[in-house]
């Protein structure tokens, strides 16, 4: 199978994701999970972060309507 890309990529004309200026208004989105692996996550508090400006919302896995255990 041949690479329809590869000729871009050696030769430094391939356009990335990073390289693509960030529109203003656009809205960007952080994910944390648990640092410790199969962690319970007991207790979650973002007060704090809800005090920082710009931050549109904030989502836990109540917001996500799917099995979470």
């Amino acid at each position: 199978m041949t690479n329809i890309d590869a000729a871009a990529h050696v030769t430094g004309r391939s356009i990335y994701l990073d390289d693509i200026p960030v529109m203003q208004g656009t809205l960007t989105v952080k994910v944390f999970d648990s640092a410790v692996a199969h962690g319970h996550i007991t207790h979650l508090d973002y007060s704090q972060a809800e005090q920082v400006a710009g931050i549109v919302r904030i989502l836990s896995y109540k917001d996500i309507p799917a099995r979470t255990r």
